[in-house]
């Protein structure tokens, strides 16, 4: 969830692009849910479709610039990954680097560590199910309830995004909210827009931009400056299901105290397609997002 307009620091050429044209819908629309009820209503939609969610895998081309002082691209790398879920987490899979496919080595290598990731991630659902039925939170994840706690709301209306009603609100952090751990402070700084699809209760998109600089581990191994940005959009597949289509950030940080960071990273998402998991993982047939 970016702000569609990029900070300063990462230099002109660099702004994100706006979002998608939006027109507002008649007076006379249902009255417009409070954000609490629909936000619960998009958490529980999202129960629904999560086995699904694990059957589906997808193509990621992700391209990453590195940025000089006054904005211009020093540095690029294009990496073409292919992604699946584990429980509510995904993993990817590097296929390519620079239009380049890996060696033998490389796919060997990259595979082991896609089977150490999946082993990860299964303990760590478990884990989580269990924390949820004993009502704990790790600090690392931000509920619902939280989020709500520690944003305010604002500016609620209905548009026309990419041919769907869709349902708008503008945030920001309270920068006065308690909050407990990294994640939850994180919320403090932050200010942007989420939209929600109005019949299936999911979010198609959404702009951050963090006002104030975020520091990990007290800023001894790095500080994301004010003005970092991201955006977050999805789309419908085969009718059935919500799955990302594009992701952009942009992000200077101080890494480590010394290392000045300016990246601007661009995510596309294509070629979903359902697979099965027996002793190999076999492909059932490739879906396009619905229009």
């Amino acid at each position: 969830m970016l702000l569609a307009q990029t900070a300063d620091t990462t230099g002109p050429a660099k702004v994100a692009p706006k979002a998608p044209a939006l027109s507002a819908q008649s007076s006379d629309a249902a009255p417009i849910p409070d954000i609490a009820s629909l936000f619960k209503d998009v958490e529980a939609h999202q129960r629904q479709i999560r086995s699904l969610r694990r059957k589906y895998m997808f193509r990621e081309v992700q391209t990453e610039d590195e940025l000089d002082g006054n904005g211009q691209v020093k540095h690029s790398q294009t990496e073409e990954r292919e992604v699946f879920f584990i429980g509510r987490s995904s993993v990817s899979r590097l296929i390519k680097k620079d239009g380049v496919e890996l060696t033998a080595s490389e796919q060997k290598k990259e595979q082991q560590r896609v089977d150490k990731v999946i082993e990860e991630r299964k303990k760590r659902e478990v884990k989580r199910e269990k924390n949820e039925e004993e009502g704990k939170q790790s600090e690392n994840e931000i509920t619902l309830d939280t989020f709500l706690r520690i944003a305010k709301f604002e500016n609620p209306r209905r548009i026309s995004f990419k041919g769907r009603n869709a349902l708008v609100f503008d945030f920001s952090g309270d920068p006065d909210a308690k909050t407990h751990g990294m994640a939850e402070n994180t919320v403090k700084k932050v200010a942007g827009t989420v939209w929600v699809d109005e019949a299936d209760r999911e979010v198609i998109r959404m702009e951050v931009k963090l006002n104030e600089p975020f520091k990990i581990a007290g800023g001894l191994l790095a500080t994301i400056q004010k003005g970092t940005t991201f955006t977050y959009e999805q789309a419908l597949i085969n009718g059935e299901i919500w799955l990302p289509t594009y992701v952009e950030s942009n992000v200077t940080a101080r890494v480590m105290l010394f290392k000045g960071l300016r990246q601007h990273s661009i995510a596309h998402y294509s070629d979903y397609r359902k697979f099965q998991v027996a002793t190999k993982m076999e492909v059932v047939g490739q879906e396009v997002p619905k229009k």
